[in-house]
């Protein structure tokens, strides 16, 4: 009876299966062989291993429809993957020079983590890994890791870039110290800052009011407030300060914070009858922080005549356009 019953299966197997170059085997599934189809090119098309996989030992091409897998972990390649290529070079490989190609990672919208492609070691899921995640919640796209998240972040509507933080305010936002170790910081106006410190904190006045000075030795020219940041700071003051003189001699600007001793600056003069004077000092070992009031005063130590028309214009004297005076005071942290 069951010899019957296997040549009725041989029968029916031959004829599912006819053709002048195609043969099939049946036999075992204790994992010594399996079912084997074989064509006029003797290539064996499949094989069934001791765990029940089909193992494809040639190359296995879908011409149309797919493959769906129930289960995880249920589709297993030893070798190369090529998309749209039929010699891949990698693990995976999409594309080749024949025309260009696109990858898709495609999720939720409203999700923290829509999307994700992640590289790991062999530890494996939980242990070392980097993580590039799209999180349509926020509309940021992320790099991450298990110890930082995120370690940088890009924002979709505005291209802001965020280091160490996920919520970039300006074009570059960075959450912690940026440390330069060789070049320079460029500004828009093609100026560069190379001095070594951190500069903390920048105070810019303009002085455009006319007023004649006193025929004395000594003018305060002006004052305003400076906030102290740091208390282990030093304050580097420079100036550009405009006046008509009308006198030759030595001439210092002096500059007073808070309580703190007054520092002179020689001043130095364009000409003899127009007074642009630069000064340049360091207010350093004041340890008192918060806003407090800088003071500038001149001196012309050697005639005893300072400016008569403070902050000039054209009138005054044609040899320059300068008709006002700048100070700038910066905050510079020592290494």
């Amino acid at each position: 009876m069951h010899s019957f019953l296997l040549l009725i299966f041989f029968i029916f197997l031959n004829f599912r299966l006819s053709g002048a170059d195609i043969t099939a085997t049946l036999d075992t599934l204790d994992g010594s062989s399996g079912f084997v189809v074989k064509g006029s090119d003797n290539v064996e098309v499949g094989r069934i291993d001791s765990n029940g996989n089909l193992v494809f030992t040639g190359g296995l091409r879908l011409d149309s429809g797919g493959i769906k897998c129930a289960t995880a972990e249920m589709l297993i390649v030893d070798g190369s993957i090529g998309l749209k290529t039929a010699s891949p070079e990698h693990t995976m490989q999409i594309g080749d020079s024949s025309g260009t190609v696109s990858v898709c990672l495609r999720g939720p919208d409203g999700n923290t983590e829509s999307s994700a492609l992640v590289f790991e070691d062999n530890g494996g899921k939980g242990s070392r890994w980097f993580k590039l995640v799209n999180d349509t919640d926020a509309n940021i796209l992320k790099v991450s890791s298990p110890e930082q998240d995120p370690i940088m972040a890009f924002t979709r509507t505005t291209g802001y870039v965020g280091i160490g933080t996920p919520a970039p305010a300006s074009r570059l936002t960075v959450a912690g110290t940026v440390e330069c170790t060789s070049g320079a910081v460029k500004f828009p106006d093609g100026s560069r800052q190379t001095m070594s410190g951190k500069v903390i904190n920048v105070t810019y006045h303009v002085s455009t009011a006319r007023s004649a000075m006193a025929d004395v030795s000594s003018n305060v020219l002006e004052t305003f407030n400076v906030n102290k940041k740091s208390s282990t700071s030093n304050l580097i003051c420079m100036a550009s300060i405009s006046g008509y003189h009308g006198y030759s001699g030595g001439k210092v600007v002096y500059w007073l914070y808070g309580s703190a001793a007054e520092v002179g600056s020689q001043a130095h003069d364009y000409n003899t009858y127009f007074c642009g004077a630069q000064s340049l000092c360091v207010v350093s070992g004041y340890t008192t922080t918060g806003t407090q009031q800088m003071r500038v005063r001149f001196l012309d130590s050697a005639n005893y005549r300072p400016f008569n028309v403070y902050n000039p214009n054209l009138s005054d004297y044609a040899g320059t356009n300068q008709t006002s005076s700048v100070y700038v005071v910066w905050e510079v942290e020592p290494n």
